[in-house]
């Protein structure tokens, strides 16, 4: 790609978007490193890897920007405020608690039974939306 070519990209990309999604892959990262092991983050890691190549060239190409950008970086971190962590002591306990015979293979089954339990997050908007009425009075 020439000069030209790589300049006209890089005005074109919104960075402050670009360093939301790169948090927010990095933080895909670390969880599927969690649960399933470095070889499980080597995809996002080269994803991560190309977008931090990327801004390294914006960084060095647009000095006058970068103090702008964070302040938009400082921004984004603080939209992020709330963050669920589980481990296999989560599940551990779960299986005590439900009398099932707590090995290896059961938490690495629960586990597996788990992976996507939290995606709907309706149940959970929900109770921000009560806890707003209760607190504001609608």
């Amino acid at each position: 790609m020439k000069m030209n070519q790589m300049k006209n990209v890089m005005e074109q990309i919104d960075w402050g978007l670009f360093l939301k999604q790169k948090e927010w892959l990095y933080s895909q990262q670390c969880h599927l490193e969690r649960w399933y092991g470095a070889e499980a983050g080597v995809l996002p890691e080269g994803i991560l890897n190309l977008m931090d190549c990327l801004q390294n060239v914006w960084e060095e190409k647009e000095i006058s920007i970068a103090s702008q950008l964070c302040e938009e970086q400082d921004d984004m971190e603080n939209s992020y405020w709330y963050e669920e962590v589980w481990t296999d002591e989560d599940l551990v306990i779960a299986l005590e608690n439900a009398g099932v015979d707590v090995t290896e293979e059961n938490v690495e089954k629960l586990k597996q039974e788990c992976l996507n339990i939290f995606n709907d997050k309706s149940e959970r908007n929900e109770m921000l939306t009560n806890r707003a009425r209760s607190i504001f009075d609608t």
